[in-house]
């Protein structure tokens, strides 16, 4: 790992356990950045890239940090291999980070806000002593420092803090879940809070709940470590949902971490092709079904989603590890177990071992969601992929609860489910809006 001195701007490599405390910075590239070279050759040229490295530098320095990693002139990218483990490794290393820096380029505190914070805070301190900004009130059963609770009743500030542009890139995705510590700064480098100070905001800005980045005391949470395991890889996948990336490829491989996976990095793929061998690799590792449980307005597809726009509506699902099916990738299609009694040719519902989290959960778990693949000679395709309700097929299939399912797959076959062609794209989806009309007459 390559790390700026904030003192000297030198460049030091560390591995392993020899690397030291570092700060890092998260922010959204501009036009022109200052790269590896320029930085150690002194050849940078003044500008805004130059002194977003100086700014942040100093401000590490001053919270008494000797190294930090910036995304910008930290990576020789003239090698391709450095730059495929830098990618394959960012997730690990703005989790180990001391603290994050996130800075808004696009974001300006107005001298009124801040002609605000400041008396606010300097009227908290003369009237409680110097630590009172920063401890805790109770607001709705939370707990929440007092500087949190006069940000939140700005509207106008939350309101242009949650357009700004770096809640809409695909990388700042894992830069906002991976690391312990946030510290929030405007264009000019002012300081605007933490991310437990800012948590309703942030939730607000990337309708992720507020509990997935915050620890069971309210603390803030590491998101990898205390509760990936407990989110479903659909809900995962729906945080990604509205970002874009600069390269197409990126929209996938910014979500390595996210799923601690890694894979070869091939950019000219395509997003499709990309977001594909992504989740090839998460089934490697999860008996997850919902990573099945997308939407699209496909007539016909595989059971892998194009992209992650696909599970903008699954963000409230939830997964129970029983029934356990074994699926697997294989060059005849995607390998994948189902009950012997349904039928070898026609429509078939696959009920998959998650359901949504508003509906009521017992025991047995939530209602079972389902999708419905077209069988012939165990060859299959994916149909009517706007649905996931059972109810909401022309069929009107029956609820099953997620744990009633283990009677289902107690005598299972295998079939085998493609990524269709063109042209089957077009017959089984002709196929498809005719035996829905047919149900509906």
């Amino acid at each position: 790992m390559r790390l700026l001195n904030t003192g000297s701007l030198d460049f030091a490599e560390f591995f392993d356990s020899d690397i030291p405390k570092y700060a890092i910075l998260s922010h959204c590239w501009g036009a022109r950045e200052i790269g590896f070279k320029e930085v150690r050759k002194r050849t940078a040229p003044a500008g805004p890239a130059l002194r977003k490295i100086e700014r942040c530098c100093r401000q590490a320095a001053s919270d008494g940090w000797q190294w930090v990693w910036i995304d910008t002139c930290c990576i020789d990218k003239r090698s391709s291999a450095e730059l495929s483990e830098a990618i394959n490794s960012m997730y690990k290393w703005y989790q180990r980070s001391e603290v994050c820096y996130v800075y808004l380029s696009d974001f300006h505190f107005s001298p009124a806000e801040l002609s605000k914070k400041s008396r606010f805070l300097l009227s908290t301190v003369l009237k409680y002593g110097t630590r009172r900004p920063f401890e805790s009130v109770e607001e709705g059963g939370r707990s929440m420092s007092l500087f949190a609770h006069w940000f939140n009743r700005q509207p106008d500030f939350m309101r242009r803090f949650g357009n700004c542009v770096w809640f809409t890139r695909g990388w700042t995705l894992q830069e906002l879940l991976a690391p312990k510590s946030h510290v929030f700064f405007d264009a000019e480098w002012n300081e605007i809070g933490t991310k437990l100070d800012l948590r309703l905001a942030i939730s607000a800005a990337t309708k992720i709940p507020e509990d997935y980045m915050l620890g069971p005391r309210h603390e803030v949470s590491n998101f990898m470590l205390d509760l990936s395991h407990e989110i479903s890889i659909a809900t995962r996948m729906s945080f990604a949902a509205n970002r874009v990336t600069s390269r197409e490829e990126d929209i996938a491989y910014c979500l390595l971490g996210l799923f601690d996976v890694a894979m070869p990095l091939l950019y000219g793929e395509g997003a499709t092709n990309a977001f594909q061998r992504l989740q090839i690799e998460i089934m490697r590792k999860s008996s997850d079904e919902s990573l099945f449980a997308w939407t699209s307005d496909a007539p016909v597809s595989g059971l892998l989603a194009p992209n992650p726009t696909c599970f903008a509506d699954s963000g409230t699902l939830v997964s129970f590890k029983q029934p356990r099916r074994r699926f697997a990738m294989s060059n005849i299609g995607l390998e994948l177990p189902v009950p012997d009694h349904l039928p070898e040719k026609g429509s078939i519902p696959i009920y998959l071992n998650c359901g949504r989290s508003s509906d009521p959960i017992t025991l047995q778990g939530p209602n079972a969601l389902c999708i419905q693949l077209r069988v012939k000679d165990n060859e299959a395709f994916r149909i009517r992929c706007d649905l996931l309700d059972p109810a909401a097929y022309p069929q009107r299939y029956e609820h099953f609860k997620v744990g009633d399912l283990r009677n289902e797959m107690k005598n299972t076959r295998n079939i085998y489910v493609r990524q269709p062609n063109k042209i089957e794209v077009l017959f089984n989806g002709a196929i498809s809006q005719l035996e829905s009309a047919n149900y509906n007459y």
